[in-house]
């Protein structure tokens, strides 16, 4: 499998993740993050791909310290998964604050789809409930938790993941560079236990595998 043939097959099961069929869409993030790591295998068995530049990239998602934390959160639970690393950007005199990251060119494509995939699904429920702040909120990061379960579990039942997508050093080089950013801190609110499990829950499905064997 080359790296054309890998790209189009994760950008299909990333496309995915935006159908309304919920069979089809849960498992997206996992299965793209499957085959990412079957194509790194490949390639560093036929090249080597170490002069591949480091870019930054912004996405399309915004927060501010009064609303969507968690998208900030959920940034840093996915980007080492697809070996990139968070960062984000500001205008001065505004609070809001746009996410991007932090990789070589390739891990972008697929890490900025599955975060920007992953945000849009947590904004659709917020919407379509019409969630006051504190149950959004709670209900984001409840979201996050369950993401971050589910990408545990697969690195507990893929060990061999651990070698194939860490960040790369020039991309933590880049990082170091070009320094600590400093986070706004976000207005304090208690979590409400029902949305934050029902987030939870949602997180989890989201990364169900079962598109396994998919073409």
């Amino acid at each position: 499998m080359n790296r054309d043939e890998a790209m189009d097959k994760i950008r299909k099961c990333l496309a995915l993740s935006a159908s309304p069929n919920e069979n089809e869409a849960k498992a997206a993030l996992l299965m793209a993050r499957k085959l990412m790591a079957m194509y790194k295998v490949a390639e560093a068995d036929i090249m080597d791909v170490s002069g591949e530049d480091v870019e930054q990239r912004f996405t399309s998602i915004t927060y501010s310290p009064r609303k969507s934390m968690w998208t900030e959160h959920m940034a840093s639970i996915i980007c080492e998964r697809y070996c990139c690393k968070a960062i984000n950007t500001s205008v001065r005199g505004k609070h809001t604050r746009t996410i991007g990251f932090v990789g070589h060119p390739s891990d972008l494509d697929v890490c900025v789809q599955a975060f920007e995939y992953a945000v849009f699904a947590v904004k659709r429920r917020i919407a379509e409930d019409m969630m006051r702040y504190v149950v959004a909120e709670s209900y984001g990061f409840g979201f996050c938790d369950g993401l971050d379960i589910v990408y545990r579990r697969q690195d507990e039942e893929n060990q061999e993941y651990g070698l194939v997508l860490a960040v790369p050093q020039d991309v933590l080089d880049v990082c170091d560079v070009m320094g600590p950013e400093s986070n706004p801190v976000g207005k304090a609110f208690t979590v409400e236990g029902v949305a934050f499990l029902e987030g939870r829950k949602d997180g989890i499905n989201h990364l169900t595998p079962r598109l396994e064997g998919s073409e």
